[in-house]
This record gives structure tokens, sequence and C-alpha cells, in this order.
């Protein structure tokens, strides 16, 4: 098993808050809303692409039993992000697309 250095640690700690900072920025989430990113792991989506994702939580979905989960795709190439769309958001939630193992 390895062990994580505290360097790498803060690196990858550091990426993560810049990828949430880049997606809220590009989707317009403001402060204070209660809007949060919650990470949900690295997959490669149909199209051959590698997208961290993050699920959307919302104040608004509170108490909600039924329908899609809100997820937002963040490239892994260049950071860029958009809302997945319907067929994306059932394969995630059915666990149907492969993990990436990043390193």
């Amino acid at each position: 098993m390895t062990v994580m250095t505290p360097e790498w640690e803060k690196i990858m700690k550091e990426e993560d808050l810049r990828r949430r900072q880049i997606i809220r920025d590009k989707l317009g989430f403001q402060k204070g809303r209660g809007i949060r990113l919650l990470y949900k792991g690295a997959y490669e989506l149909p199209n051959g692409k590698g997208y961290y994702v993050y699920t959307i939580i919302e104040p608004s979905m509170e108490g909600r039993k039924t329908g899609l989960i809100p997820y937002v795709l963040c490239s892994v190439y260049n950071y860029s992000c958009r809302k997945a769309i319907g067929d994306e958001c059932l394969g995630l939630m059915a666990d149907e697309f492969p993990q990436l193992y990043i390193d």
C-alpha cells in the first residue's frame, strides 16, 4: 500500500479546490445559495473522454425521493465543465461507466 506524502496531498487538495471554483464560476453558482458540490469520482463516458464528476446538492432537493440526480462533468484534460444530460445522469446513477484511476 502506498502512502501519500503531505506534499502530494496538498497538491491534490488544491487541484480539487481549483476545479470546484472553475465549476462554480462557469455554471454561475453564487455563494450563500446553499449549493454544494459532492465529488463522485473520475469516469470515462461513452464519448471516450474522461471527466471528474461532481453531484450538485441544492437546498430544493432536500426530501426529494425521485428524479434525476444532477451532475457536473469537469474534463480531466482542460477543466472545461458542463452539466450532464439525461442519459449521462442515468448512467452515472446506475454506475454503468468505468471509473478512471488517475495518478
